[in-house]
């Protein structure tokens, strides 16, 4: 009896830990399927197959990567408020990563939530004070929320680390917002909106580009 219980038991681990590896060989799968869709323009399939890993059950590293892929996926299909939904979920579970809340920030101020744009947009430069890039986004997020002189204030700090990282470009670029937000003073308040659009876009892109890192979190 006890030999036949022993027996049964062990079948049961063997089904369990081959159940669990096949799992995780899934979600790994379909995470690079879902990747080359996405590189490849085939942001429905894309998305859809990001559903599909998180169904998956993956480990956490693998969970969280493919939750920031699925709201950047979601917002360049213009489903901004499920990219909110996917990037808040994210943020609230692990309110200390950089990507959530920059991820955040970017749905945000895509849905003119620039108030809570700006709520994200802070804990980027809390997280990553070196991070040029998260003074530009919160400097637009205070400019969409009606406060010029807080956006010039951050955009004045943007200056300081590019200058010290050498990167002319945004540095340039910083100082003509500056020069520009300044200069929208005399009009009316709707009068930048196509400015602040354009640049958040910028912003968007170039995070994507060149700070959104998904080795980081594949370690």
């Amino acid at each position: 009896m006890r030999h036949t219980y022993l027996l049964i038991l062990n079948l049961f681990l063997i089904v369990f830990l081959t159940a669990a590896t096949t799992g995780a060989e899934t979600a790994d799968a379909l995470y690079q399927k879902a990747a080359a869709l996405d590189k490849d323009g085939f942001l429905d399939e894309a998305a859809e197959t990001w559903e599909q890993v998180l169904q998956a059950q993956p480990g956490k590293n693998l969970r969280t990567l493919t939750q920031l892929r699925l709201s950047g996926t979601y917002l360049k299909l213009a489903e901004t408020f499920k990219a909110v939904e996917v990037a808040q979920s994210l943020a609230l579970s692990q309110p200390d990563l950089f990507d959530a809340q920059f991820h955040l920030g970017n749905a945000q101020s895509k849905l003119k939530n620039y108030s809570e744009a700006v709520e994200a947009y802070k804990k980027t430069i809390q997280l990553r004070p070196d991070e040029g890039l998260g003074y530009i986004a919160l400097a637009l997020a205070y400019f969409g929320n009606k406060n010029p002189s807080a956006a010039v204030e951050q955009l004045k700090e943007a200056k300081k680390i590019f200058k010290r990282k050498k990167n002319i470009s945004w540095y340039r670029d910083a100082r003509i917002m500056v020069q520009q937000i300044k200069g929208f003073a005399p009009y009316p308040p709707n009068f930048a909106d196509l400015w602040l659009a354009n640049n958040l876009d910028l912003v968007r892109n170039t995070y994507e580009k060149n700070v959104f890192n998904p080795k980081d979190l594949e370690k």
